[in-house]
């Protein structure tokens, strides 16, 4: 018996050819069919008992409700990742919330309420407060170490990250300081554990809204305290008042240190010229902080700007009695003597600001000035060439080094050329300065350009305010008159 087997040929009508023939592949052969007026077959019958039927019916249900379910997770997922997905715009001071862990079910799902609350009232404060490049944003990734929110900050380009546990007592949040190096973190703790002798709230076992003005109102206000910083360094003094003014809390926090807050806003409110003002605010610095050298020093710049120079000497005294190497109280308690007309004592603050400092450019700046009222026009240019190759954005130093060799009592040391090249530098780092424009004006006449010295220094009378002008308006018009008479002006 031949072990080969044939496939069976079908032949069966379907009203309409659709093709000569097929190949039907069998086990163990290959033949072709003719399919031509090929007749549909009838669908089978379901032969499914009825309980059958429901329990298809009941799985294709539960299929589908998994399915929706999942999808569902999903996109709440998605909907409250979404927000942080993307990591925050350089620039901006971004604040990433984590969720609040807990043992139970029922303090994890307060977790997520806290987080919803800290985030709300975040934005909203910034808002409050204009400012606009700093955002507030949730995520669902539990963060339990310092360590993890500092990478976690770090791959979203956040600044500070927010979280912690739930107990039966209540919160124990942390703060972390994603960038250790800012600057901020000299005045606040690059890490911070907020227990429940700083943090005002209701127990969770209580029914009662939980209030976090630590984790609201310290963050807030540590974020504004940072936008008058970004402000004050950009010189825009009045806007940095405005926000270091609301980093004041309203209670004292260990967290922060608001005796910088003030020292920072007396700092803006100097440069305003608010002087005043500014000692008040760094009377409150050094009450917070008694030891507060840098306060003292600058409390006692205001005070010598006023003229009070006993008391910025004391100040200074207060301040070197504190640090005693601290080289820019020594500068300054010798420009003081200097005005007072002491000036051994200011030439021995000067040597002792330049021993402590070799590279303390005002210093040597000063002590020049003293030689040159002293006659030392030699010992001048040198410590005013010094105070340049320190610092060759010092406008003072240009200016006075212009001033001796546009001017000098000794004609051998004038030299107009290099006067003009002196004032003309001094005068691109500070254009808008009525005494450097005068010297420049001393500079072209005695270079011998007489129409040059004549506008510049009517630029110069123009430049003086009502207050300029009581006290420069004569002099300033007397050289002017040099000028026009092509006469160099010279010390006297």
């Amino acid at each position: 018996m031949s072990d080969e087997k044939n496939t069976e040929q079908l032949s069966v009508s379907i009203g309409k050819d659709l093709s000569d023939s097929v190949v039907i592949a069998g086990k163990d052969n290959i033949t072709h069919v003719n399919i031509t007026n090929i007749t549909q077959l009838p669908p089978q019958e379901d032969v499914s008992t009825p309980t059958e039927k429901r329990r298809n019916r009941k799985f294709i249900f539960f299929i589908y409700v998994c399915i929706v379910t999942l999808v569902l997770m999903g996109l709440s997922g998605w909907l409250l990742t979404r927000d942080i997905l993307q990591p925050f715009s350089r620039g901006t001071y971004g604040v990433i919330i984590s969720q609040f862990d807990g043992d139970t079910a029922a303090q994890k799902n307060k977790g997520k309420e806290i987080q919803g609350s800290i985030q709300n009232t975040l934005n909203a404060r910034f808002r409050e407060w204009g400012i606009n490049d700093a955002q507030a944003k949730r995520t669902p990734k539990l963060i339990k170490s310092h360590e993890q929110a500092r990478a976690f900050g770090k791959k979203y380009h956040a600044e500070l990250v927010i979280w912690g546990y739930l107990t039966v007592q209540g919160i124990i949040p942390n703060l972390t300081i994603v960038h250790q190096e800012d600057a901020v973190s000299n005045f606040i703790s690059p890490e911070m554990t907020i227990l429940k002798d700083s943090l005002s709230h209701t127990a969770l076992a209580t029914e009662k809204d939980i209030r976090l003005p630590a984790l609201t109102d310290e963050p807030g206000r540590m974020i504004s305290f940072v936008t008058g910083l970004k402000y004050y360094n950009q010189k825009h003094y009045p806007k940095s008042i405005e926000y270091f003014t609301y980093a004041l809390p309203e209670t004292d926090t260990k967290y922060i240190d608001n005796s910088r807050i003030f020292f920072f806003r007396a700092k803006a409110e100097y440069y305003l010229k608010d002087y005043d003002k500014a000692i008040s605010d760094y009377n409150k610095a050094i009450e917070l902080n008694p030891n507060f050298d840098t306060a003292y020093n600058n409390r006692g710049f205001a005070y010598d700007e006023k003229g009070e120079y006993d008391k910025a000497i004391s100040d200074y005294n207060k301040a070197i009695e504190i640090n005693p190497n601290f080289d820019t109280a020594y500068n300054n308690r010798g420009s003081a003597y200097g005005k007072k007309g002491d000036y051994d004592k200011a030439f021995d603050d000067y040597n002792k600001a330049i021993s402590e400092n070799s590279k303390n450019d005002s210093a040597f700046l000063n002590r020049g000035n003293m030689y040159y009222k002293q006659g030392a026009y030699g010992k001048a240019i040198e410590d005013y060439t010094k105070a340049i190759q320190l610092n060759s954005k010092n406008d003072s130093a240009y200016n006075n080094l212009a001033g001796l060799l546009a001017t000098c009592a000794d004609a051998k040391y004038r030299n107009g050329a290099r006067a003009v090249e002196f004032a003309k530098k001094a005068m691109v780092l500070c254009p808008n300065n009525f005494e450097i424009s005068d010297t420049l004006a001393a500079a072209y006449a005695e270079a011998g350009q007489f129409e040059d010295a004549v506008k510049t220094q009517e630029k110069a009378i123009d430049m003086l305010n009502e207050k300029d002008k009581t006290l420069y308006l004569i002099e300033f018009t007397e050289r002017l008159n040099f000028y026009k008479a092509r006469k160099p002006w010279q010390d006297r």
